[in-house]
């Protein structure tokens, strides 16, 4: 298959063949429910609209079906309106796998008494 990507800022969606089968499906009730990446530091998201559904494994990992019409869209949590950060993107039908951007944090951070180095959401 060849390697389908779309991008809206620290959010990559990459097509794939299959959702794995521990994924579990998300109930969707109000558009909320199609969060599918929280922003870290202001009330924003990245948000799959449309004829998609949202999946979940126990990881921090998000899948996405898209059925029919359906965009990936930046909007604020609180009004659910375009917040006009990142246009919105056609996304069209398949499976995809929501990859967030991390970057390295190369100074040692202490954790239960030890130290390591860690990979840090990109502030979008």
């Amino acid at each position: 298959m060849k390697n389908i990507l779309y991008r809206q800022g620290d959010v990559l969606l990459e097509k794939i063949k299959s959702i794995p089968k521990k994924a579990k499906k998300r109930d969707i009730k109000i558009e909320k429910d199609q969060l599918i990446v929280a922003g870290e530091q202001s009330n924003h998201g990245h948000f799959a609209m449309g004829q998609a559904d949202v999946y979940e494994d126990d990881s921090p990992n998000v899948f996405i079906h898209v059925l029919g019409k359906a965009t990936l869209e930046h909007l604020d949590t609180n009004t659910m309106k375009w917040t006009k950060e990142h246009e919105s993107i056609l996304v069209p039908k398949g499976k995809y796998k929501v990859i967030r951007q991390v970057e390295f944090n190369p100074y040692p951070v202490k954790t239960t008494g030890k130290e390591k180095r860690t990979f840090i959401p990109v502030a979008d």
